[in-house]
This record gives C-alpha cells, sequence and structure tokens, in this order.
C-alpha cells in the first residue's frame, strides 16, 4: 500500500474515534415483558382456608334481583410494573360443562358472576401474558 492511503486510514480511525465519543452510542433498549409473577384476589369477600385455597361465600337471596346477587371479582397482578395491566392481564375461567352453567344457573360475564340459584363453582384467575399463573378461587352460594 502507498504511504498515503495509509495515512488516510489512519486519519479516518482517529476521526471516527473522536466522532464515535463526542456523540456516543447510545443503548437502545428493546421492548422489554415484564411477567406477572403472581395474582391475588382482592375481594374484601376471599377466606383463605388453612390448606391455602381462597374461597367467597356469597348469600344467594332468591328474592333479590340480578344486580344485588351478584359479584365483580377484583383482583391485583404482581409486579406493579408488569407489561400486563388491567383486565388485559387476566381472564376469569371456569369449566364450562358444569350444571350451574349448562342449566344457566350461574351466569358469568367478563369478572362478573350473577348468581340464580345456590350452588359451588371453583374459578380460576389466568394471567394472559404467557407466565401461566393461576389464582384459584371456590365461590360459593349458600
Amino acid at each position: 500500500m502507498k504511504k498515503s492511503v495509509v495515512i488516510l486510514i489512519g486519519i479516518i480511525y482517529i476521526a471516527s474515534i473522536f466522532v464515535v465519543g463526542f456523540f456516543g452510542m447510545q443503548i437502545k433498549a428493546f421492548d422489554t415483558i415484564i411477567y406477572i409473577t403472581d395474582i391475588e384476589c382482592t375481594n374484601e369477600e376471599v377466606v383463605t382456608k388453612p390448606d391455602k385455597t381462597k374461597e367467597i361465600e356469597f348469600d344467594y337471596d332468591a328474592s333479590k334481583d340480578d344486580m344485588e346477587n351478584s359479584i365483580i371479582i377484583t383482583y391485583e397482578v404482581f409486579p406493579k410494573n408488569s407489561t400486563l395491566k388491567g383486565t388485559d392481564a387476566v381472564r376469569l375461567t371456569y369449566d364450562p360443562s358444569h350444571k350451574l352453567i349448562t342449566k344457566g344457573l350461574w351466569v358469568v360475564d367478563g369478572l362478573t358472576i350473577t348468581f340464580k340459584s345456590r350452588g359451588e363453582l371453583t374459578f380460576y384467575l389466568k394471567s394472559l401474558d404467557g407466565s401461566n399463573i393461576i389464582e384459584t378461587i371456590n365461590i360459593v352460594a349458600i
């Protein structure tokens, strides 16, 4: 190589060090997903049994209308800064073949359960972010 080419490469190299040093290389973080690590049912009626199962006892009264015979399941996800929040984070699931559901004795709409008879059914609050966290709640209408 000619001496002038080597000198030109050296000057460009030194200039690039100053340009990068002055403007800097900014670290660009990708959108990271913060997964849900725990779900907690926050209804005030929730009772934790000695075997760690959670249960809600609902006082069903046939003389009341549907709104008074309904319960809205409330929950909290942890950590607080998880990527999914609100109703996008958790889904209420249950066994759709259970006789209370198939006979229309209990109606589930999102997080609202309307009771039309007494009974017992297990519900699950499942995370939707792929972490597969499940909170099990046994609901008893007495």
